[in-house]
């Protein structure tokens, strides 16, 4: 049986979670929804705060992943979740960082981390 793209998407980001899980990230929100858009993976590492963008891709080049418009959904996203969660005040210290991970269809993670900036998006 042919699986789905989102049957796909929802399989990149449990191999996602479980990859970054294993790197030392606290998951904190998964599928995080704003009425700018979806934040994938929002995770806590050290110092950082980072919201992750998830991909699955068989083939891709890496300036087609993340366009422009998205890249500025997201990073709207983050800020309205820095404006309306509930963080704590360890939180609101943090660094803030944007990550992509790409999942290959033979489930090789690709991790790019500091993938944008806010500035970039604009």
């Amino acid at each position: 049986m042919k699986r789905t793209s989102y049957e796909i998407g929802l399989d990149a980001e449990t191999l996602t979670v479980n990859y970054l899980v294993a790197l030392g990230h606290r998951i904190i929100k998964q599928r995080w929804k704003s009425k700018f858009g979806e934040i994938d993976i929002i995770s806590i590492k050290a110092n950082e705060l980072i919201f992750t963008e998830v991909k699955s891709r068989k083939n891709y080049s890496k300036e087609e992943v993340i366009s422009h418009k998205q890249l500025k959904r997201n990073s709207l996203a983050a800020l309205d979740f820095l404006g309306h969660f509930d963080v704590d005040e360890a939180v609101n210290n943090l660094q803030i960082r944007y990550d992509c991970i790409i999942v290959h269809r033979d489930n090789i993670v690709e991790h790019i981390e500091n993938a944008w900036y806010i500035e970039s998006c604009s």
